[in-house]
Parts: structure tokens; C-alpha cells; sequence
């Protein structure tokens, strides 16, 4: 079942420029690691059960010699960068991934098939997940989510959960790099 959202993503051209950017706002946000068998890494700002991800071609990775496939989720996030990146998805957690597929295809929605994904932290802990996103067909910024890796345990990648800060800088001053506003 489709529990709840499961947490935001926003996409940068520049993974440490972003969490500067919004260290400045006051967001205790932190490297996340990279992904397994790709050309990502991320950076993550947990709230309470839900996140705010900052996701990134790591560098190099968009240089000729080391791009991503041209049918690939990096190469559409590489095109994604090149106009500007900002807000990418909204992320829904399913408590059973592979029943919600079934459900949702037999409702007529068109979801791409499932895949399994894995990040290793800066500190050296796996993460693992399972996920689906809906089909070329569907133009919604969402996809779908099963943790196998338990919340406690994905909490720990962290030095600081919970409250964030509530602090409004101008819109000159990072709005425009963080998603917050178009590209500037």
C-alpha cells in the first residue's frame, strides 16, 4: 500500500554548491553518498520520517568520455541539469512496491518496471530500496518507493535530525539555485 510521502527531490548541477546553498537557509543537510552502478550521488536532509534529497551527477560524469548511456536515468538527469535542475520528484513510500505496480497497472496507470537501487554512505553503510516510476506516458514528477533499509538505520547517515530552521533569504540571494525558483 501507498503509505505516505516519502520525500523530495531536488536536483543540482553541483552537489557541495547546493548544500551550501541551503546551509544558508538553515538546512542541516549532509553528504548522502553515491549510488550504485551510477553516475549520482546525493546529499540528505531528514525532517522527521521524510527527507529532502539533493541529487547530482558526480563530477566528471557529464564529460564526454565518461557520459551517462543516452537511454539512461542519468542521462535523462544530465539533460534535466542542463536546463537548469530544481525540483525533480515527489517520492511516495509503498509498504509492498511490487503489489502497488500490479494495482496501479490494473488501474490502467502506466508504471515502468521495478527496480532495485543501493547507495553507500561517506561513513561506508549500504542503503538499500526498491522502486518504480510511473511510465513515459504519465508526465507527473512522482515515482515510488519500498525501503529495505529500516528508517533507524537510514537515520544514522546523519549527524542531525528534525526541526529545521525557518529562515527566508531574498530570492537573489540562493532561491534560484536551490529549486525554489526557476532557473536564474
Amino acid at each position: 500500500m501507498l503509505t505516505r510521502i516519502d520525500h523530495m527531490m531536488i536536483c543540482v548541477p553541483n552537489l557541495e554548491q547546493g548544500i551550501d546553498a541551503y546551509a544558508l537557509i538553515g538546512v542541516h543537510i549532509y553528504p548522502g553518498g553515491a549510488h550504485a552502478g551510477r553516475a549520482t550521488h546525493n546529499a540528505i536532509a531528514f525532517l522527521q520520517d521524510d527527507y529532502l534529497e539533493l541529487l547530482s551527477l558526480r563530477n566528471g560524469a557529464a564529460r564526454p568520455a565518461a557520459a551517462p548511456t543516452a537511454d539512461g536515468s542519468d542521462a535523462r538527469l544530465a539533460e534535466y541539469l542542463a536546463r537548469g535542475g530544481g525540483f525533480r520528484y515527489v517520492v511516495v513510500q509503498s509498504d509492498d512496491r511490487t503489489a502497488d505496480v500490479v494495482a496501479m497497472r490494473r488501474r490502467g496507470v502506466d508504471v515502468g518496471e521495478a527496480t532495485e537501487g543501493a547507495r553507500r554512505t561517506p561513513a561506508g553503510q549500504e542503503l538499500r530500496w526498491k522502486a518504480a516510476s510511473l511510465g513515459p506516458a504519465n508526465p507527473l514528477p512522482i515515482f515510488f518507493i519500498q525501503h529495505l533499509t529500516p528508517l533507524d538505520e537510514r537515520r544514522q547517515q546523519v549527524r542531525k535530525t528534525g526541526e529545521q530552521a525557518r529562515r527566508v533569504l531574498p530570492e537573489h540571494a540562493c532561491g534560484a539555485y536551490i529549486g525554489l525558483v526557476g532557473p536564474p
